[in-house]
């Protein structure tokens, strides 16, 4: 028995009690006696971790695990301290690590699905919770958090059969209401959602999301000037910077529909800042997502893409690359598109994803496109193509003479690799005024990315957006497919004509199912920001938008003057 173990069972006592600094000082007289002491360094580690000295607790708890590491508490600490301070791969790790030596460890489970959830990679966070659940099968929190892979990953429905299970629960709290809430409100059942809101603002009228989601729904009503002051009231209390980020884009889009475009763009601008300094932005590299433009356009050409592309398929079902600059209104046309019986559109669940992942595979460095495909034998980009038609009927009824559109607008830049591989699919291209589309997306609060790191500052947004759409117009002429653009302006003013252009490109021929695409849209589960706009009456007040802030963007727009002209806008 150690000489000790009585003195860190008081002090573990007193730490329970919340008496931290006792507990500290407890740890810190063992220490100066045994400075080797594993457990001290553990407990004492997460002490300061529970302070908020996350610096002085990693220390701690590496110096716990330089002597022992076959306590998956370690681990499981160390993890979460390295959590809080952003480092997420770090953090997965360390809950691995704690998972090897006990594989039932369950705060390990728990904080592996997080990071996995938290990191975007919802197939391995949903095994996580589903061995969680296996264990522990009314484990509340693993249900809230599969009900959030569910909302995140398209299965908007059984996402709220677990919320709603979970809110049967006495101990059900206001976060889960708040999710319940918010999915419901996303599938644009209003009364429902603001049900379930108002159980969530009764066990806690302070809830940060629970706030937010009343606000979108007063926007929603028409009622800016209520949610106007109902977000400065939230912006009055101290505010996670992350979520402080989320309020101010929301006081911003309330404020441009009061037209107050001065305050509005002063509202994104701090939003984005508050986002550059997040650990998530931090990460990021939006100059490398430049360079793969460039190097996509100083890379392929007419020869290179005739030389390794695939032979044509003889498939039943036709493919389209849907993709345009974010914020073009592609999610519109996407809804509408779905709409006919004979169109089945990704909603940006693209199975393209897919076909990164296993060009991945194939190098350590995915940022070595385009310069891979040369050095992948035929056999490769047949086995990778054919990972995409698996994955497409994974996730989508193909049925003979089915048109596929394939909607993921920011691969547009990689069009070339598409059209090696689909040398036979067509291509579709959302336009806008470039003018309203960047502006657009620097008011949009954007999931983390090297590409979206860019939008961070109208200037970049800018930038991105004339080399982006430059590459395109490369493309334009090198690409041995056949394409069609369309502007949303023109879909806004003639929306019969504008539509039927598209499906004669197609082959299709008019639907009366196009005519109820609204409806079709609010039964479907929309990802994208645009999931409010597209179930609403089509209108045009996002059409020309920039004229509102034309001063304020004057000397940044004067580059886009030969792509507004090239796309058919008036540069005055």
């Amino acid at each position: 028995m150690d000489l000790y173990d009585n003195e860190i069972e008081r002090a573990r006592a007193l730490h329970k009690k919340g008496l931290i600094n006792e507990a500290v000082e407890i740890y810190r007289g063992i220490l100066g006696e045994r400075p080797n002491h594993p457990e001290a360094h553990h407990l004492y580690g997460v002490a300061l971790l529970q302070s908020e000295k996350p610096l002085q607790a990693e220390n701690e708890l590496r110096l716990a695990l330089a002597e022992k590491q076959d306590d998956p508490n370690y681990f499981c600490n160390l993890a979460n301290v390295v959590l809080m301070l952003g480092r997420d791969e770090d953090a997965l790790d360390n809950f691995t690590s704690a998972l090897a030596i006990e594989a039932t460890h369950l705060l390990s489970l728990s904080g592996k699905g997080n990071v996995l959830l938290k990191m975007g990679q919802f197939v391995e966070a949903e095994k996580i919770f589903d061995e969680i659940l296996k264990l522990e099968p009314d484990n509340i929190q693993s249900l809230n958090q599969l009900g959030i892979i569910y909302a995140q990953t398209g299965r908007p429905q059984m996402a709220i059969e677990l919320f709603r299970q979970c809110t049967e629960n006495s101990d059900a709290s206001a976060q889960i209401f708040a999710n319940l809430a918010n999915v419901l409100e996303s599938l644009n059942n209003i009364e429902e959602s603001e049900i379930a809101l108002k159980r969530s603002l009764e066990l806690d009228p302070t809830l940060l999301a629970a706030r937010s989601i009343r606000c979108r729904l007063l926007r929603r009503n028409g009622k800016f000037e209520e949610a106007k002051k109902e977000l400065q009231l939230i912006l009055q209390h101290e505010v996670p910077n992350h979520e402080r980020a989320g309020i101010i884009f929301q006081l911003g889009q309330v404020l441009d529909r009061l037209e107050d475009s001065p305050a509005a763009f002063d509202a994104f601008s701090s939003a984005n800042i508050l986002l550059s300094k997040s650990p998530e932005f931090i990460q990021t590299d939006p100059k490398s997502y430049l360079n793969r433009v460039k190097a996509n356009r100083e890379w392929y050409n007419a020869e290179r893409i005739s030389r390794l592309s695939l032979s044509r398929e003889n498939s039943d079902v036709s493919l389209v690359f849907f993709v345009g600059f974010p914020r073009s209104g592609t999610t519109l046309m996407d809804q509408i598109l779905d709409a006919h019986s004979s169109i089945v559109a990704t909603n940006e669940n693209s199975p393209l994803r897919n076909v990164r992942r296993l060009l991945k595979e194939h190098s350590t460095d995915i940022k070595k496109l385009p310069y891979l495909l040369d050095e992948l034998a035929q056999i490769d980009l047949e086995e990778i193509r054919d990972s995409y038609w698996e994955e497409a009927n994974r996730c989508f009824t193909l049925s003979p003479g089915t048109v596929l559109v394939d909607k993921i607008p920011f691969y547009i830049s990689e069009l070339g690799c598409a059209n090696i591989l689909f040398p036979d699919a067509k291509i579709i291209v959302a336009l806008r005024d470039p003018r309203d589309v960047c502006l657009s997306c620097f008011m949009q609060n954007f999931g983390a990315s090297d590409a979206t790191a860019n939008f961070l500052d109208f200037k970049t947004t800018v930038q991105s957006y004339k080399k982006v759409m430059e590459l395109w117009l490369y493309y334009r002429d090198i690409l041995s497919v056949p394409y069609l653009e369309y502007r949303y302006e023109d879909l806004i003013s003639n929306f019969p004509g504008t539509v039927s252009n598209i499906l004669e490109f197609l082959e299709l021929d008019w639907s009366k199912e196009i005519e109820g695409y609204r409806k079709n849209a609010q039964d479907r589960y929309i990802e994208t920001p645009s999931y409010a706009d597209v179930t609403s009456k089509i209108y045009t007040r996002a059409s020309g938008r920039w004229l509102r802030y034309q001063e304020i963007l004057k000397s940044d727009v004067t580059g886009l003057a030969q792509l507004i002209s090239q796309f058919g806008y008036s540069i005055k």
